[in-house]
């Protein structure tokens, strides 16, 4: 059954914003419609970020206008913006973390009687949202503070539908979800186009595009290249128009062979966690990409945590080439006996938001630049300009603020901080979050290229493309429970979904393959 035609619902005409010498927007023309899904894509920095703030009304365009169901729109702050039935759920969230789930959700939208407000109707509302996203188990009383980062996508999701906007913008939102809760999503999508609105889904993950979009617009250096259908375009000619060249391997090639040093980089035997995860068993080789994939709150994180000392251990037994590790061993020993991490949470552990791009990059290695207790500036700033090009990270200058950049840049900083900290064991956790297409395939390359130099490195990712492109082998967690881990021509992705959405068996989470 076709939907019937709606007209456009928001026209914008020749947008352009400029923050001090970057021009962020250029004259943008851009049409948006209920009952459609329109993908906005590009490279980090590329201008959709700020494209979603002035349509929300957290900035203000230089020049342009905008016509909203026929009528003048320029929304003086994100309440009128929402007002006037348009919701945004950023790439970062925005969520009072000492609020429940339920306060979060109902926040200035709360439903009221004779003055007071209706605290059934407001539970009843939260229940009937969080069930319609396949979440209507979550207990509204925990403090969104304690909820994974997956999580709080989620209840940031929920807190959008919950003003029944008529224009829902979407930056980045399954950038913490799993592959269910990212389908899950994509129906909930589906539903509200059939009711007439319009969705707006900003994403990097071009698979995701090809799925939910029924348009796509490029965006390059502020610039509408091209808006058209979704059959009218092929994942290379999205790309192409992206970086504004052709892109033909998107993974690099796979080691031939694993270093075989005898002596493993990390053991773990039975290894458990306050919480997550529980009896975890498995062996890193140097030179060997592991992919750690499962669902949010499957213990794949708390993992990373535990082996790094971010976490206390309570049972079981780890070892860091041949070395014990305990609870007694600091995280500052830890990162000099080479263990390293890349935290999924950005923003609140991977970065100092506040510091620069340079500070930032050496904050862990400080000492390799300096002398007699005197830094390099020289030196520092080298090694910043050479990362800055590396990742193509786009800034100002290396002294600009890392909150002034976009999330994906931001992503970028906390991978070069991490490799240049030249550790020897990397735990990756959900290292592309938030990155473009053409900047993934460079941080792709740098992954592979620090396993065949022989570093050791798990890569923990909710992007299944990602797992089966980069990694030698695979096992899947579910419940705080590791699977058996088998070389990657072993995996389908179907069977990487079974066994993180059903589980597997006592037997089977013990094994190993060496």
């Amino acid at each position: 059954m076709s939907q019937p035609q709606i007209a456009f619902q928001l026209v914008l005409s020749e947008i352009s914003r400029q923050f001090g010498p970057t021009l962020a927007l250029s004259g943008l023309d851009l049409e948006m419609k209920g009952g459609e899904c329109l993908a906005i894509v590009g490279e980090n920095g590329a201008g959709k970020s700020t494209l979603l703030k002035i349509i929300s009304g957290q900035i203000q365009a230089d020049s342009g206008s905008m016509l909203l169901g026929g009528q003048p729109f320029r929304p003086r702050n994100p309440r009128h913006a929402l007002q006037s039935g348009v919701a945004i759920v950023h790439q970062e969230l925005c969520l009072a973390p000492h609020l429940s789930v339920e306060a979060n959700i109902m926040l200035g939208r709360e439903p009221t009687r004779k003055g007071w407000i209706n605290l059934k109707a407001s539970r009843q509302r939260c229940q009937a949202i969080l069930a319609e996203l396949d979440h209507g188990t979550l207990n509204l009383n925990t403090t969104v503070g304690q909820l994974t980062p997956g999580i709080r996508q989620i209840v940031e999701i929920a807190r959008a539908l919950a003003s029944e906007a008529r224009i829902l913008l979407l930056d980045e939102p399954t950038s913490s979800l799993s592959e269910a809760d990212t389908r899950k999503l994509f129906q909930t999508i589906d539903r509200l186009k059939n009711r007439g609105m319009a969705i707006v889904f900003i994403s990097h993950a071009l698979e995701e595009v090809n799925r939910v979009a029924d348009r796509i617009a490029v965006i390059r250096d502020g610039q509408l290249v091209r808006v058209a259908k979704k059959a009218e375009w092929n994942t290379g000619s999205i790309i192409s128009a992206m970086v504004g060249r052709p892109i033909d391997d998107i993974y690099p090639k796979p080691n031939e062979t694993i270093f075989p040093d005898t002596t493993f980089a990390v053991e773990a035997r039975e290894l458990s966690g306050t919480n997550l995860p529980e009896s975890v068993s498995f062996q890193l080789r140097a030179g060997e990409i592991l992919g750690v994939a499962g669902l949010i709150g499957s213990g794949r994180t708390e993992t990373a945590r535990v082996i790094m000392g971010l976490d206390r251990h309570k049972t079981g037994e780890m070892k860091l080439y041949n070395n014990s590790i305990n609870n007694k061993i600091s995280i500052r020993q830890r990162l000099s006996r080479g263990l390293g991490l890349l935290s999924e949470d950005r923003a609140g552990e991977g970065l100092a938001l506040t510091r620069s791009i340079e500070a930032n990059i050496h904050y862990p290695v400080y000492s390799k630049y300096s002398r007699l207790g005197f830094i390099s500036n020289r030196k520092t700033g080298e090694n910043t300009k050479n990362w800055i090009k590396t990742l193509s990270i786009k800034c100002n200058s290396p002294n600009q603020a890392v909150q002034r950049l976009s999330g994906g840049n931001q992503q970028k900083v906390a991978l070069a901080r991490l490799f240049s900290q030249q550790s020897k064991i990397l735990i990756l956790d959900e290292p592309t979050r938030g990155v473009d297409v053409g900047a993934k395939v460079e941080i792709y390359r740098l992954i592979r290229q620090q396993a065949s130099e022989g570093k050791a490195i798990i890569l923990i990712s909710s992007y299944l493309p990602e797992l089966f492109g980069l990694c030698d082998r695979l096992a899947v967690m579910h419940s705080g429970r590791l699977s058996e881990i088998r070389p990657i021509k072993q995996w389908t992705e179907e069977s990487v979904m079974h066994l993180a959405t059903s589980g597997f068996s006592e037997i089977q989470s013990h094994k190993n393959i060496h």
